[in-house]
This record gives structure tokens, sequence and C-alpha cells, in this order.
């Protein structure tokens, strides 16, 4: 069965641009760690203070939320083979992931593809992909109770008795 798709401006893709875009500047393979101390000290990921607490299936590893955020957007780009997952705490692209990173980044670059659209990305991130980003009163604005409707799988598993 196919895998659904997955938009760049659903907090899962926009997760995956993040993480592709540090990726590709990291150049080869990073653990998890170096990728998101990358993402969060060039002030990236657009962090409200909801993003900093865990999950409520997370408590005893108090990770932040934007940081599992980033580890399902690695999840999600190794079930569609774009990142490798031959090594345990290994972060790469593809082959396949590079040629369509390289192809998007291009995309946002020229403005075929606007970052307006990105509410979890930061103006700092919004012109790293695009150098003549300005800010401006159309941006999308995160949604109200985001983590809301963003679903904890580890506790819907639990749940089911997986």
């Amino acid at each position: 069965m196919p895998l659904p798709s997955i938009s760049i401006y659903q907090p899962r893709g926009q997760c995956i641009v993040l993480l592709f875009a540090a990726l590709r500047e990291l150049g080869g393979s990073v653990t998890k760690q170096t990728a998101v101390q990358y993402i969060l000290s060039n002030k990236w990921f657009a962090l409200e203070p909801e993003d900093l607490k865990p999950y409520p299936s997370q408590l005893h590893t108090r990770e932040a939320r934007w940081k599992t955020l980033i580890a399902w957007a690695r999840k999600d780009s190794t079930l569609r083979e774009l990142m490798l997952d031959h090594e345990r705490d290994s972060w790469s692209l593809s082959r396949e992931g590079i040629r369509r990173w390289d192809l998007l980044r291009s995309r946002f670059a020229t403005g075929e593809i606007e970052v307006k659209d990105g509410y979890l990305w930061s103006p700092a991130f919004k012109h790293f992909l695009c150098s003549t980003y300005r800010p401006c009163l159309s941006e999308a604005k995160r949604p109200s109770g985001f983590y809301n409707g963003v679903l904890d799988f580890e506790s819907l598993w639990r749940e089911a008795g997986l």
C-alpha cells in the first residue's frame, strides 16, 4: 500500500523541510542531537512555549515536542526512502532525498513555492530558503491549540495494545 502524501505546509511536512535543510547543510551522516541542535542554534524552528513541553507519553524522557516532531519527520522520510535507515542514530539523506531537497530548495529560492505559509518556520529559516523573503501580513499563523491536533502515536499504540 502506498504511503499518503505529506504537504510541505502540514506540520510533518514543515518539519521534513527543516530537517532536510539541516542535513544538507551539515553534509554526511549526523546524529539526531546534531541535527536538532543545528536547527535550534540557527533559530529555524519558530519556537513557542508549548514546543518546549514534552508530550504526555514522553514525561520520562522530557523531550521537547518540537524535537519529537523532527524525529517523526525522520521516520516519515525513512519510510519514503528519502533518508537512510542503516545505522542507529545515524541521520542522512538518501540520494533520492538529496535530489528532492535540491529541487525543492531551488523552488523556494525562486519564489515558485511560498515560504510565508510555513508557520513552524522562523523568519530566519524563511530567509534561508528564499533570500528575497520579507515578512508580510499574509503570513500563515500557527493554529491555536496546535498540539491538540497532532496525534501522539505512542499513546494511541498503547491504548490499542500494540
